[in-house]
């Protein structure tokens, strides 16, 4: 059974404290503070050390699944320096993604802003994954936003040129980003209910879930780059990614555009749960098998 050792040689920089090998993890945590494109208020590369930070008080025993989803193992990677290239961000993630896919394993990728989604896909596209699942409140199908086609608001546009993309718990949008989603899934907040069946044909899929946490209500993250109101609880958001890792074949993710607020746990506390819910969820589902 997997422990955590709170004594000498606790874990400060893994997720959970945990001190699993590389060799003997199934889920890679990829640290990727990649931020250059904020349209509003900056921070989402300080995520990735907060959540990490704030998961080492989460307890490993899955109080609903009546598990310990981290005996599977769970590996964190140092964080990578990323620079201020887009270009160069991009195919440096899409490396390291290439490679854990490679090894039979699941990465976990931490931002940052969205944009460095079109890595992660990238490299999931190659490994088989034919759909982009991402829950946001923004539909990010600009063309170009403040003279950049690879800002955040850009992703889901990005992606839909090389893979089929579904943006779920969508509440606001420009007239551009809905012209330029026709081709795409997009499900609105106020249909919800209806986010299974509008993706009923892509059922059994290799996908890449990516979560930008602005698709949360900001009464449960308050401190958000790009904040709207009326978004999802913590409860409908894990409720939806069960489904998901349920009926698609997720064989990678990543969760980004987390802001943390200053003077602050509880906010860095529920992304961090939320990950180790996604992955107690997968590991529900598919258990020791390399998606291949």
């Amino acid at each position: 059974m997997e422990s955590r050792n709170f004594g000498e040689s606790f874990i400060m920089d893994s997720f959970l404290s945990l001190e699993n090998s590389y060799e003997d993890s199934k889920y890679v945590l990829i640290r990727f503070p990649f931020e250059v494109s904020s349209s509003w208020v900056p921070g989402s590369k300080l995520g990735p050390d907060r959540v990490i930070e704030a998961s080492k008080y989460l307890d490993t025993f899955d109080l609903e699944l009546k598990s310990i989803p981290a005996e599977a193992g769970i590996h964190t990677l140092p964080e990578v320096e990323v620079g201020t290239s887009v270009e160069r961000a991009l195919s440096s993630l899409e490396r390291i993604v290439d490679k854990v896919l490679d090894d039979g394993k699941i990465p976990i990728v931490l931002g940052g802003e969205h944009t460095i989604s079109i890595g992660a896909a990238r490299a999931a596209k190659r490994h088989g994954a034919s759909i982009f699942i991402t829950l946001d409140a923004h539909m990010d199908f600009y063309d170009e936003y403040e003279g950049n086609k690879f800002s955040h608001a850009c992703t889901s546009r990005r992606v839909s040129e090389f893979m089929k993309v579904a943006v779920i718990g969508v509440r606001t949008a420009d007239w551009e980003e809905y012209e330029n989603s026709r081709n795409s899934i997009v499900v609105f907040r106020d249909e919800l209910d209806k986010w299974s069946s509008k993706l009923s044909a892509l059922k059994g899929l290799k996908a890449h879930l990516s979560v930008d946490l602005d698709v949360l209500d900001p009464s449960v993250l308050p401190c958000l780059g790009t904040p709207e109101p009326d978004g999802l609880s913590w409860s409908e958001a894990r409720e939806i990614i069960r489904d998901i890792v349920r009926e698609f074949k997720v064989i990678s993710m990543d969760f980004v555009e987390f802001r943390p607020c200053d003077n602050m746990v509880a906010d860095s506390l529920a992304v961090a749960k939320l990950i180790y819910k996604t992955i107690a969820y997968h590991i529900t589902n598919y258990g020791n098998q390399l998606l291949r």
